[in-house]
């Protein structure tokens, strides 16, 4: 095994999440059609790392803890949290051996169409709209919160709860409660796109 002397676990750690964080964003491509083939090169090299990390015999908790939230949590990210819908439940095993891997039900979220992406990204001010989104399975897996919005702006991703829609935007609560009358039709979410399946 390992020791924790051997390997700078400071070093090791912040680039696992740095490359978790890459292999999501990938997978969102791939599920939007950006990119047409699967991140299975960076997939293996998480993979690998984690294996690697595994192994370390950790003496500071702080350090295990904080590999015990990248292995078990980030990547979770990286899956369709499950909703009231029935999607696919969150959790690593489709990477493990005998996992079916992800397809595209797997995705989680709406955003522009490909070729929209770098005008929509420029929308600022008065113009601002939302980029990315829940899709319609997932609109109501936090009905205490919201729906996660990522912003034109660049801003920090913030939930957006009905009382919000109405007040800044005058989406009424019928509409909020079918999202497929909000995605795509109604500002600031006009410039979101799902797949009608």
């Amino acid at each position: 095994m390992a020791e924790e002397a051997e390997l700078n676990l400071d070093e090791e750690l912040d680039e696992l999440e740095n490359r978790l964080e890459r292999l999501r964003a990938l997978y969102e491509q791939y599920f939007l059609g950006i990119e047409k083939l699967e991140p299975s090169v960076p997939r293996k090299d998480v993979e690998r790392r984690i294996w690697v990390l595994r192994r370390v015999k950790f003496k500071n908790t702080g350090k295990r803890f904080k590999f015990n939230v990248l292995d078990k949590e980030l990547i979770k990210k990286v899956v369709s949290l499950g909703s009231e819908a029935g999607d696919t439940g969150a959790d690593s095993s489709v990477f493990e051996d005998g996992g079916k891997g992800l397809d595209t039900t797997n995705c989680s979220y709406t955003s522009p169409k490909g070729q929209e992406l770098i005008q929509v990204m420029n929308l600022k001010g008065s113009k601002k709209v939302v980029m990315i989104t829940f899709d319609t399975r997932n609109w109501n897996s936090y009905k205490d919160k919201g729906v996660l919005c990522a912003w034109s702006e660049g801003d920090a991703p913030d939930y957006m709860d009905q009382a919000m829609a109405e007040q800044g935007y005058q989406i009424n609560k019928t509409d909020w409660e079918n999202p497929r009358t909000v995605l795509g039709q109604k500002k600031p979410f006009e410039k979101t796109f799902e797949e009608r399946k």
